[in-house]
C-alpha cells in the first residue's frame, strides 16, 4: 500500500483551509496545555477527557479538509459521512461524550481514505503533535465490524509532551464503514470548537434520522443490554429536538444484520430491559474516566426516556 503525504497532494484554491491552522511555536503545547486545564475547571471533566476532546477537533478538521483537497489530485473523490455520538457532540446535539469516531463513506477506495487520514495526521503535526497511524481492512468477521474500515492514529499531545510517556499518548480509533448507503441528505454543521488555537470547520454529517435508525439498530443488537442505554440517550435527545424514528429506514439498516423489517416488539422489550441497569450504568459511569455521560449536566430517568422512545415507534 502506498503511503501518501500532504506535501503529495497539489496546491490550489483551498490554500486558505491550511492557513487557518495557526503555526505553533515552541511554546504552543504549554499554551494548549493550560487551555485544556482552564477547561477542566470550567467543565468538571478530567484532563484526559478534556485534551481527547481538543486533539478529536484537530483531527477531524484534518479530515474534512483532506476530504476537501482530494479533489484536485489523481485520487478517487470520496465522501465520509461522520455519524454516532461523537458526531453528534460535536456538532453540538448532544453533551454525552464520546471517544472515538464513526463513519459511513460512499466507496471503499483505501488509498483514498488513507490519503485523508494521512493529511489529518499532517494537521496534527502543524499543531506541534507527532502522531503514528495504522489502517486494518475488514478487521473483523463480525456484522457490526463487517465491511469496516479500522483506523487508529495514536497521539503525543500536549500531556505527554509535558511528561513523555506512552499512557500519556491519546488513541482516536476510527470505524468506516464502506459496503452501507446512505440514504438521506446529509447535513453540514459547522463546528465551532472551544479551543483558541483551533479554527471553525465543517463536517459532512450524517442526518439525525437516520443516526436515530442507526442507533435503533444498535440497541437490537447490541450484545451487553448496558452498552445500549447510551445509544437510548441519543435517541431521545433527537427526538426531543423534534427528529422523527422513520420504521422503513431503520429496516434497511437492519439488512446488515440479515433482517428485513424492523420489529418494533423486540425493540420495545430491549428497552424495557434497561430499567435493570439504566441508574447503574449513569452512576459508575459518572466516575469513570472513560465515562459516557460526562459533560451531562442532568440525566433523564428511565421512565421519560423510555415513553419517549416506546411513543416514536407507535407514533
Amino acid at each position: 500500500m502506498s503511503m501518501v503525504r500532504r506535501n503529495e497532494i497539489q496546491d490550489s484554491g483551498k490554500d486558505a483551509i491550511r492557513r487557518s491552522f495557526r503555526q505553533t511555536g515552541d511554546n504552543a503545547p504549554d499554551h494548549a496545555l493550560n487551555q485544556l486545564k482552564t477547561h477542566v475547571d470550567v467543565t468538571g471533566s478530567t484532563l484526559g477527557q478534556v485534551e481527547l476532546d481538543y486533539l478529536q477537533h484537530i483531527a477531524l478538521s484534518g479530515i474534512y479538509s483532506g476530504q476537501a483537497e482530494l479533489a484536485n489530485t489523481g485520487f478517487r473523490p470520496i465522501t465520509i459521512y461522520f455519524k454516532g455520538g461523537t458526531a453528534l457532540q460535536k456538532a453540538g446535539f448532544t453533551d454525552r461524550f464520546s471517544w472515538d469516531f464513526d463513519f459511513s463513506a460512499n466507496h471503499p477506495d483505501v488509498k483514498s481514505v488513507e490519503a485523508i487520514f494521512r493529511w489529518s495526521q499532517d494537521v496534527m503535526k502543524e499543531h506541534g503533535y507527532e502522531s503514528t497511524f495504522a489502517m486494518t481492512i475488514n478487521g473483523s468477521d463480525a456484522a457490526a465490524k463487517k465491511d469496516t474500515i479500522i483506523i487508529k492514529l495514536r497521539i503525543r499531545g500536549p500531556s505527554y509532551i509535558k511528561k513523555p510517556k506512552q499512557e500519556a499518548e491519546c488513541v482516536i480509533g476510527s470505524d468506516l464503514s464502506y459496503a452501507e448507503a446512505v440514504y438521506m441528505q446529509p447535513i453540514n454543521p459547522p463546528i465551532i470548537p472551544p479551543y483558541s488555537d483551533i479554527k471553525p470547520y465543517f463536517v459532512t454529517m450524517m442526518h439525525p434520522t437516520e443516526i436515530i435508525a442507526e442507533k435503533i439498530r444498535a440497541i437490537m443488537t447490541r450484545n451487553a443490554i448496558a452498552n445500549t442505554v447510551k445509544d437510548s440517550y441519543d435517541i431521545w435527545i433527537l427526538l426531543s429536538k423534534g427528529y422523527e424514528v422513520d420504521p422503513g429506514l431503520v429496516a434497511l439498516k437492519m439488512g446488515k444484520f440479515g433482517e428485513s423489517v424492523f420489529d418494533k416488539a423486540r425493540f420495545a422489550a430491549r428497552i424495557q430491559q434497561q430499567k435493570a441497569v439504566w441508574d447503574e450504568v449513569i452512576e459508575k459511569g459518572s466516575r469513570k474516566e472513560k465515562t459516557v455521560f460526562f459533560r451531562i449536566q442532568q440525566m433523564p430517568n428511565y421512565e421519560d426516556v423510555k415513553d419517549l422512545l416506546l411513543g416514536a415507534i407507535r407514533a
